[in-house]
């Protein structure tokens, strides 16, 4: 009964997604030190903007910043498929 936390808040996960989401960043920081900026838009829901950004940020092609958005997603995704992996 001491074990059993009443207010229905689940501290576990939270901490966990606390985790993993600094390690994301972390591993992102690693590629590309502006990767954290696309992270916070893509959480902002304002996926739409990161082309022009990294357009103005990395004074680029469109074409080129396609592809980077394209490459940060893989890597986002293919992380979060090895954090989560039982």
């Amino acid at each position: 009964m001491g074990d059993i936390i009443s207010d229905d808040v689940d501290y576990e996960n939270q901490v966990i997604n606390k985790i993993t989401m600094k390690l994301l960043r972390d591993s992102l920081y690693q590629w590309k030190p502006w990767a954290n900026e696309i992270l916070d838009l893509y959480l902002d829901g304002k996926d739409e903007c990161i082309t022009r950004f990294l357009c103005d940020k990395l004074e680029c092609s469109e074409q080129y910043s396609r592809r980077l958005k394209k490459e940060f997603a893989s890597i986002v995704e293919k992380y979060l498929k090895n954090q989560f992996r039982f």
